[in-house]
């Protein structure tokens, strides 16, 4: 029978401890404010230095700070009498403090001290607990926020993710397999007037046959042979077993809807994708999903030593041998560290993901957790093909273009440049032209504050381009219901034949990873006003709804060559924010029924456009024209295009009626539409041309009941407070 684990105090000498510390302003910013903000700092980094230094005085709060954050033995006769349990003899009338005992956040840690403030081979002891470090301060700020009935620290150690479950949960229960971790856990919770249930054992065994809204486990999660030397650190599980226990776990642990997430470690073995070992852990057929996000990469030997380091003392070294001995007996290159999340979310299509975060992405948080799951739920429930969507706030695209082989060198001898999305560089800049060929894309979102960096398609790349604001504006301005994702494919797969099915197999992957990203929203567009019955005229309609999808089929007609790959006789079409490939020819379009034009342009600021002929265009006859001008605007009241030659120095024809188009050439194609193109347009590829009449189009149909949108990201967190934490 599992009983509970006490406090090192007894009740009376826990709320006499307390006082003292309350009376002598022994708080976080208590400290500060004593020894000042950079002594503090470097208690943080376990060096007392500084705040033996200005200590000097025998206040009692600079007494508190001797003992219980520099290590330091005082007078027995300067040590407050309510202290003494939490002391011991250092000789010579003086006192030390047993424990390490600290402010953090707006309570207090009872742990061992750390090595470097005190290294004597008896606080080397296998079952020491150290205090609040590094990854346990990642897996507080990744765990969600929302309130719960009931949490579990599953192996609580000092009991830091307890004190953060407090807040949010109306019932804690910590368990931990060491005696000694147990009780320094319901000592931090007496000390801090909590109740929590505290239990001993291992994994599961405390609370077989339970079930919690929400899990946390820091455990010992060490990949090695399986022998146990730190109880913090070995699981006595070889490998990265314990993980893989752990995520399997969660069927039996949670309630409907509940949370497991651990920090943990795992193998990169040598020929096989550690995505695919860490994606095993979730059991199958559980209806559990997981995200798994993955921190930082260590090989062996770093990781080996970094372990023993922390460690300490050169009796641990000897491990050192056999540690890499068995790595490389196992294939083990190198050690991934990270996050899992698993949720109950009881469904019959679970989605596991697998992935790696970047540096520069920053560290999860409890809201990007929780709107992970939360959009996953409703990629499942909508259709996106009945949604209206918007980029999400922030979204950067950054191009890397290279120099193509035979390229006129006129600019230099080879390299690569960066051309970020907004920044003016397309057709006739210098990275749009002169050889340049597209060679990467990277999409920058920062969603619930996290700064996501992914490669990515011009497939992904011209659906964020379709449902981007100036379509949305140009909607708006002219009444005009901005198209679905369904109604873009539907006049994609019209417009140039293609088969709907193939189209919407190659849309529906990217669009659930932007939406899982946050990089791509839904949103509910208001519905035409009653009155607004009338059809629209020529103008709008082609303006208002070429905007939305023209980056789409732009992309979508040159995607399956492949970016930066020319097509023609061209020196190759420039760079341009849509980022698409291949510029096959247009040749001879003639389209039955009514249909918006189809024009490949995505608005560049500053790029290149041409100006039609207006009598020309006025009686719907071809236009070509060699003016070329750079507007960061151009209006026209007349439905044309011209397409260029790659090098925007001549036109090569082309024009618009009322059922039918010509086009001839590749390379970059400017201008387009009727009405204001925000910001000027360049891009390359196909033009598809369409319908300019009176009759109504798909779009003037009443729009179908958009689905509510999904969990928006949210803003990025507040800032801790600015108050150093003295140590740990």
């Amino acid at each position: 029978m599992t009983t509970m684990t006490g406090p090192l105090l007894s009740p009376e000498a826990t709320e006499a401890s307390r006082g003292v510390l309350m009376t002598h302003g022994y708080t976080r910013d208590g400290i500060v404010a004593r020894i000042g903000r950079d002594a503090a700092q470097a208690l943080n980094r376990y060096d007392p230095g500084p705040a033996l230094e200005v200590l000097g005085a025998d206040d009692p709060l600079g007494l508190l700070i001797e003992l219980f954050l520099c290590g330091r033995a005082v007078p027995v006769v300067k040590a407050a009498p309510a202290l003494v349990p939490l002391l011991e003899p250092a000789g010579d009338g003086a006192a030390r403090a047993a424990v390490h005992l600290r402010p953090y956040e707006a309570w207090w840690s009872v742990s061992d001290f750390p090595l470097f403030l005190r290294p004597e081979p008896y606080d080397r002891r296998p079952d020491r607990v150290p205090p609040i470090g590094p990854g346990a301060r990642q897996l507080h700020r990744a765990t969600p926020t929302h309130p719960v009935a009931t949490a579990l620290d599953l192996g609580t150690g000092c009991g830091v993710q307890a004190l953060h479950l407090s807040g949010r949960a109306a019932r804690v229960t910590a368990t931990d397999l060491s005696p000694r971790a147990a009780r320094f856990a319901a000592t931090t919770a007496a000390l801090n007037g909590l109740d929590w249930e505290v239990l001993e054992g291992d994994m599961l065994q405390p609370v077989a046959g339970r079930r919690f809204d929400l899990v946390v486990s820091n455990p010992p999660y060490a990949v090695g042979p399986g022998t146990v030397h730190s109880v913090y650190r070995d699981s006595g599980r070889p490998g990265d077993l314990l993980g893989a226990e752990l995520a399997a776990a969660g069927a039996e642990l949670l309630t409907e809807g509940g949370h497991l997430q651990f920090r943990a470690q795992w193998a990169h073995v040598v020929g096989a994708d550690w995505r695919d070992r860490v994606a095993g852990w979730v059991p199958a057929g559980a209806g559990l999903d997981a995200w798994a996000v993955q921190q930082e990469v260590q090989d062996v030997r770093a990781y080996v030593d970094g372990w023993l380091e922390e460690c300490g003392g050169e009796e641990h070294l000897g491990q050192r041998e056999a540690w890499l001995g068995w790595f490389e007996a196992q294939k083990i290159e190198a050690v991934g560290t990270g996050t899992v999340t698993l949720r109950n979310s009881g469904r019959l299509d679970p989605v596991v993901r697998v992935e790696e975060l970047s540096a520069e992405a920053g560290a999860l948080h409890g809201e990007q957790v929780a709107g992970w799951f939360g959009r996953q739920d409703w990629l499942r429930d909508h259709d996106p093909l009945a949604t209206v969507f918007e980029p999400g706030a922030g979204v950067r695209l950054v191009q890397e273009a290279v120099l193509g082989a035979g390229a006129d060198s006129a600019g230099g001898a080879g390299g690569a440049a960066d051309s970020r999305a907004g920044s003016g560089a397309g057709a006739g800049s210098g990275v749009g032209s002169g050889g340049w060929q597209l060679a990467e894309q990277v999409l920058r979102v920062p969603a619930d504050g996290l700064n996501w960096v992914d490669r990515t398609s011009p497939l992904a790349v011209a659906l964020l381009g379709a449902c981007g604001r100036a379509a949305a504006a140009a909607v708006e301005a002219s009444g005009v219901r901005r198209p679905t994702l369904g109604e873009h494919v539907e006049r994609l797969a019209s417009a140039d034949g293609s088969d709907r099915s193939r189209l919407v197999l190659a849309v529906l992957p990217e669009v659930a990873r932007l939406v899982e990203r946050g990089a791509l929203v839904p949103e509910r567009w208001p519905e035409p006003e009653p009155e607004s019955e009338l059809e629209p005229s020529p103008a709008s309609a082609s303006a208002s709804e070429s905007a939305a999808v023209e980056a789409l089929a732009e992309s979508l007609a040159g995607a399956g060559a492949g970016a930066g790959a020319g097509a023609g006789a061209g020196p190759g079409p420039g760079l341009a924010p849509a980022g698409v490939g291949a510029v096959p020819d247009a040749g001879a379009v003639s389209l039955p029924g009514p249909l918006p034009p189809y024009i490949s342009v995505l608005a560049s600021p500053g790029a290149a456009a041409a100006a039609p002929d207006p009598a020309a265009a006025a009686g719907r006859t071809p236009v070509a024209s060699a003016s070329v001008s750079a507007p960061s605007s151009t209006s026209s009241s007349y439905g044309w295009f011209v397409p260029f030659d790659g090098s925007i120095g001549g036109a090569v024809g082309g024009g618009l009626d009322g059922r039918s188009a010509t086009a001839a050439g590749t390379g970059t194609v400017t201008g387009t539409g009727t009405g204001r193109l925000p910001g000027g347009a360049t891009v390359r590829g196909e033009t598809h041309p369409g319908h300019i009449g009176t009759e109504p189009g798909p779009s003037d149909s009443p729009p179908p009941p958009p689905p509510p949108p999904p969990p928006a990201p949210a803003p990025a967190p507040a800032p801790e407070p600015t108050a150093p934490e003295p140590s740990g």
